[in-house]
């Protein structure tokens, strides 16, 4: 897909993997719009980054559990940019001693976002298509026993991607729908889930560095 004049919605944009995802869209020609809960780090994401892209880049205060406010965002970039044609759920939570916030911003959120831009990207809604990007992780594939909630959430999103983005959908649509499963990418495993886990999954950490990071 070119990115040039494009415009995309990412959730969780404001740091990490998000930011960095955001960061390169800006580099390729796109319009963003952060969608974060932090409202501190997406003000800083767009100061920083606007001073490299200038007024492409903004941020709107959402929080993906909240099926309305969700949603105004969508209408806010569709007024902001005339559009939306790229969608990327990547707001996470890893924690499985808060499990049922892990289950309603990872799976929960992933299902409204993707359902948000079909309704606002779909042909049949008279609109243009475009692409929607889930963010999962590698314990979609290889489970991290440590975290199993996070885990069953992860593969909740590999499973809801391929049934959106199967070509049934995507010739009703012209909406792709994909999934991205990097491994940790700051911290070793055993260090980044100390203390996200269950207490009777506390020893598990160790099997879990087995993970690959990714580079």
């Amino acid at each position: 897909m070119e990115l040039e004049n494009k415009v995309a919605l990412v959730t969780g944009g404001a740091t990490g993997l998000g930011r960095a995802i955001c960061e390169q869209l800006l580099k390729h020609g796109a319009k963003v719009l952060i969608c974060d809960l932090n409202e501190d780090a997406e003000r800083k994401a767009v100061e920083e980054l606007g001073e490299l892209y200038g007024n492409r880049i903004v941020c709107y205060t959402c929080d993906v559990t909240d099926c309305l406010d969700f949603e105004e965002a969508f209408e806010y970039i569709t007024c902001k940019f005339l559009g939306v044609d790229i969608v990327i759920n990547n707001a996470k939570v890893m924690n499985d001693n808060f499990w049922e916030l892990e289950v309603d911003v990872n799976l929960n959120g992933v299902i409204r976002g993707t359902l948000l831009a079909q309704k606002f990207m779909a042909k049949q809604q008279g609109n243009r298509g475009g692409v929607v990007v889930n963010i999962a992780s590698s314990a979609s594939i290889q489970p991290q026993i440590s975290t199993p909630i996070y885990t069953a959430t992860m593969h909740g999103i590999i499973g809801l991607t391929k049934a959106c983005g199967d070509p049934f959908h995507y010739k009703n649509s012209n909406v792709r729908v994909f999934a991205y499963c990097p491994g940790p990418i700051e911290k070793p495993s055993e260090e980044r889930t100390r203390g996200r886990g269950l207490p009777a999954y506390d020893e598990a950490r160790e099997m879990d560095k087995a993970v690959p990071r990714q580079k």
